[in-house]
């Protein structure tokens, strides 16, 4: 007998030695395996006073970064693209995108369901 030589063993029992694969003439082994995935979901609610300017360099110009267009003091319409979730320490946990951009304006506010899968 050998020391060490389970390698050697685990190779032989598994290489073809053991089982043939239903339905052919190829040697193998099947395995299962599962795993447990814990979620959780956050609801973010975006009033309609929040989030509806930029930060997009195209939203502003001039070195004071005076709005572009007239249209957007009154009715800026932007689209949410991005969640980010944080701590209390203001530090981001997460972050998630969405599948569609969604509109914002001062006339709408946003629902959106976060999935946390971990």
């Amino acid at each position: 007998m050998i020391q060490g030589d389970n390698a050697i063993k685990l190779f032989t029992a598994i290489s073809g030695a053991a089982t043939i694969i239903q339905g052919s003439n190829k040697f193998g082994i099947q395995a299962r395996s599962s795993e447990q995935v814990k979620s959780t979901y956050y609801y973010v609610r975006v009033k309609n006073g929040e989030y509806n300017y930029s930060n997009n360099p195209s939203f502003v110009t001039g070195s004071l970064g005076q709005l572009a267009f007239s249209t957007f003091v009154q009715d800026p319409q932007v689209y949410l693209t991005t969640v980010g979730l944080y701590n209390e320490r203001k530090e981001m946990l997460a972050v998630a995108k969405l599948s569609k951009p969604v509109l914002k304006a001062f006339t709408r506010e946003a629902l959106i369901k976060v999935k946390l899968d971990f």
